[in-house]
């Protein structure tokens, strides 16, 4: 709960909500979760990898950096949202330290999106048309 409190932070600004006891896309997160490709420069927030899971529906690796550093995964749920079942807040680098522009996932989110993935992640076509048809 405690953890969960500090990523939301502000809630009118945060990337993530709390709601009946799910974790949700909020806000740009939400908005680029939904419409746009990982094939897409975006500002602070990157969307990686797309995959199905293992009960069909679509799913989506992101890192919002920014204000508050975050990396996870994001599955679209029957209700149409972006339910997070696994975000982690990431260490900004030190001093002097390069990261990447799109900065590599932390392993607890690799480990917990290949514990779901079923198949291949979709690729740039697949995507497309994933996206085009609304994820469903």
């Amino acid at each position: 709960g405690v953890a969960v409190s500090q990523l939301l932070g502000d809630r009118a600004a945060s990337p993530l909500q709390s709601e009946n006891g799910r974790l949700l896309a909020s806000g740009g997160l939400a908005e680029a979760l939904q419409s746009r490709l990982g094939t897409e420069a975006g500002d602070d927030l990157h969307i990686g990898i797309s995959f199905r899971d293992r009960d069909g529906g679509y799913c989506r690796g992101f890192r919002v950096g920014g204000d508050q550093d975050l990396a996870g995964f994001a599955c679209r749920t029957g209700d149409g949202r972006w339910q997070v079942p696994v975000v982690v807040a990431v260490a900004p680098a030190g001093a002097g330290e390069l990261r990447q522009a799109a900065a590599a996932m932390p392993d607890l989110v690799l480990a917990e999106m290949d514990a779901r993935i079923v198949g291949e992640p979709l690729d740039a076509a697949q995507e497309r048309e994933a996206r085009d048809a609304g994820w469903r």
